[in-house]
C-alpha cells in the first residue's frame, strides 16, 4: 500500500513539474523547461509526455541526436503517441533526415486523422524541399482539420505563390487576412500580388495599413516603393526607399531602386553613389555593375564604364543575356570613340 501511495504521489509530482516545463517552454524559456522535465523524470522515468517535451526542447537548442533517442523512448512507452511522431519528425528534420522525417508525420497523421499538425509539418517539409504541389495537398489537408487555422492559409497562399498560381495565392493570403486584419506577412505578400498583377494602387493601400502596424517592416516600405513606382510617383518612392536604408543601410535592392530614381531624375552622382554603395556590399552582383556602367556612360565617362561592361562578362556566363548586352555596350562606346564622338552608350536601358 505504502509503495503505491508513493508511486501515486511520484507520478503527481513528474506531472506537475512536465506541466511546469510546458509552460516555461510556450514563453521560450527552453533551459528553464529543460530543468522541469529533468526533474519530471527524476520522479517518473516513463513519462512519455515528459521524455518527448524534453526531446523537443532539445532540438531547439540544436541537440537533436539525442532529442531523437529521448522521442524513441516515449514511443516505445507510449506507441500510439501522436505528439511524439511530429516531434520525433522535427528532430529528424532537423538532422537533414527528410525521408524519417516524413515518414513520422505521417505516422502522426494515421495514428490521429483529426490531428492537423501532422499535416502542417509535412507541408513545411515539402516547402523546404522545393516541392510546393506536395506542399498544397498537406496544407488543404490541414485546413480540413482546422478551417480557421491563420497558418494554414498564409502557407497554403505561399506555397501557391511558388507555383504561381496568383489566383489561388491571392484566395487564400486574403483568407489570413480576413482571420487576422493584422498579419503584415499576409498583407505584404497580397500586395507583391496586386503588384505582379499590375494592380499597383491596391498594392498601396494594403503596404500603407501594414506600415501603421509596423512602422519599420522594411519589406512593406520596399514594396510600396515599387508600387509608386509604377505610378509614376518618384518622389513618393524615394521617401520610402530612403526610409529603408535608414532602416537597413545594406538592403541592397533598396540602393538599386533608388538608383533608378536618380538616374530617371537625370542626377546622375547620386545614382553612381547609390550603385557604388551597393557593389561594396555585393562586388559580384552583375545587374549592378552593367547599371554602374549604364550611369558613367551617360556621364561620357568611358574608362569607367568599360571596366563596368567588362566586370560583367568576366562574371557572367559566356551566352548570357546581360553579356550580350553588356557587349553591346561596350560596342557602342568603342564605336563612338571611334568616330570621334562623345564615348556614350547608344543604349540606356536601366535592367
Amino acid at each position: 500500500m505504502v509503495a503505491n501511495e508513493e508511486h501515486k504521489l511520484n507520478a503527481e509530482r513528474s506531472a506537475l513539474h512536465n506541466n511546469q516545463g510546458i509552460s516555461l517552454q510556450l514563453r521560450s524559456r527552453i533551459d528553464a523547461a529543460i530543468s522541469e522535465f529533468e526533474k519530471a523524470l527524476s520522479y517518473d522515468v516513463n513519462n512519455a509526455s515528459a521524455l518527448s517535451n524534453l526531446g523537443y526542447c532539445l532540438s531547439q537548442r540544436g541537440e537533436s541526436e539525442e532529442a531523437v533517442l529521448l522521442h524513441q523512448r516515449a514511443l516505445a512507452i507510449s506507441p500510439n503517441y501522436t505528439m511524439a511522431y511530429n516531434n520525433l519528425g522535427i528532430a529528424y528534420f532537423n538532422l537533414n533526415n527528410y525521408k524519417q522525417a516524413e515518414a513520422a508525420f505521417r505516422k502522426a497523421t494515421e495514428l490521429d486523422v483529426t490531428d492537423a499538425t501532422g499535416f502542417r509539418n509535412l507541408g513545411m517539409l515539402y516547402q523546404s524541399q522545393g516541392n510546393h504541389t506536395k506542399a498544397i495537398d498537406a496544407y488543404k489537408e490541414l485546413l480540413r482539420r482546422d478551417r480557421n487555422s491563420i497558418e494554414g492559409y498564409y502557407n497554403l497562399a505561399v506555397a501557391y505563390n511558388k507555383t504561381g498560381e496568383l489566383d489561388q495565392a491571392e484566395q487564400f493570403y486574403q483568407r489570413a487576412v480576413d482571420i487576422d486584419p493584422n498579419h503584415v506577412d499576409a498583407l505584404t505578400n497580397l500586395a507583391q500580388i496586386h503588384l505582379r498583377k499590375n494592380k499597383p494602387e491596391h498594392a498601396v493601400q494594403l503596404l500603407q495599413k501594414v506600415i501603421t502596424i509596423n512602422h519599420d517592416y522594411s519589406l512593406a516600405r520596399y514594396n510600396l516603393a515599387l508600387a509608386w513606382i509604377a505610378l509614376q510617383q518618384l518622389h513618393k518612392a524615394e521617401i520610402e526607399l530612403r526610409q529603408v536604408i535608414k532602416n537597413e543601410p545594406q538592403y541592397v535592392p533598396a540602393l538599386s531602386n533608388l538608383a533608378l530614381i536618380y538616374s530617371e531624375c537625370n542626377q546622375i552622382d547620386k545614382a553612381i553613389a547609390m550603385l557604388e554603395k551597393a557593389l561594396s556590399l555585393q562586388p559580384k552582383n552583375t545587374v549592378l555593375h552593367y547599371n554602374i556602367g549604364l550611369q558613367y556612360a551617360k556621364q561620357g565617362n568611358v574608362g569607367p564604364a568599360r571596366n563596368a561592361f567588362r566586370e560583367v562578362i568576366k562574371l557572367e556566363p559566356v551566352n548570357s543575356c546581360r553579356t550580350r548586352m553588356a557587349n553591346k555596350q561596350l560596342e557602342a562606346i568603342l564605336g563612338t570613340q571611334g568616330d570621334g564622338g562623345t564615348g556614350r552608350s547608344t543604349v540606356n536601358l536601366f535592367y
